[in-house]
């Protein structure tokens, strides 16, 4: 009889300290929030805005199974619906609730002998293979890719540029750390057999201020919004990354 008492005892002790063990198990490792699964999502507003934007593009991205025609076509398509969006949404006002700033730099433009050197690179272009579906009109206002070609080209060219007395602000989704973590994720069908594949789009947003006063507050960092005219979309498309950066002013 004692010795079943004793073991008893014994039993009782084992499982007070388990029930212990597992309550502090609890409060060290606590489950994942909704809301601490947030801090690390893009804000479902400007999500859907930036879903709103690019609408269907994902139907153009390239897939690894495109011949080489196949590809090129998909590629001129492409920049068909690229042109279509900027006059779609070329001039609308919109908001991005929460971004984080990069940095702010002063704006440039091109100077006189950038001007007369991207004339000679546009004539260049045309002479490519292709080059007249980037080259377009030759209107670099209205032509964000033919803008982006001649401005990397002209990059290095210190006197090809000058600056405009505004600033552009740039800025990346709020959710991330970095600019390298700024991106949302599209749910893309592609292939025979549908197949859904998620991919990564890569997300920049500038804005260009008037003026000194209106950016010498601004703090790298700092969670805000940032509201604008669409001055342009850039959007580019490789196998291996997506891109797509939102001009506001």
């Amino acid at each position: 009889m004692r010795k079943l008492i004793i073991c008893i005892f014994l039993l009782c002790i084992t499982q007070s300290y388990a029930q212990k063990n597992e309550a502090v198990s609890e409060e060290e490792d606590p489950q994942v929030s909704d809301d601490d699964t947030m801090l690390n999502a893009p804000n479902k507003a400007d999500k859907e805005l930036i879903f709103k934007i690019l609408g269907n593009i994902g139907d153009y991205h390239p897939v690894d199974s495109d011949t080489e025609i196949q590809k090129k076509q998909r590629e001129k398509k492409l920049k068909k619906y690229l042109s279509d969006l900027n006059q779609l949404w070329k001039g609308k006002k919109i908001t991005i609730q929460s971004v984080k700033l990069e940095d702010v730099q002063a704006d440039k433009e091109l100077s006189s002998e950038g001007i007369k050197k991207g004339r000679k690179l546009i004539q260049q272009l045309k002479q490519q293979p292709g080059g007249e579906w980037i080259v377009g009109d030759g209107n670099l206002e209205d032509n964000p890719l033919l803008a982006l070609t001649i401005g990397f080209q002209l990059a290095m060219c210190n006197a090809c540029w000058r600056e405009t007395g505004k600033y552009n602000g740039k800025f990346y989704l709020g959710h991330a750390n970095s600019e390298y973590e700024s991106n949302i994720t599209l749910e893309n069908e592609n292939g025979e057999d549908e197949q859904k594949e998620s991919e990564i789009i890569k997300v920049k947003i500038t804005r260009i201020f008037l003026n000194e006063s209106s950016v010498i507050n601004l703090k790298k960092g700092e969670l805000t919004s940032v509201t604008g005219i669409i001055k342009s979309i850039i959007y580019k498309a490789e196998s291996y990354s997506k891109e797509l950066t939102i001009n506001l002013e």
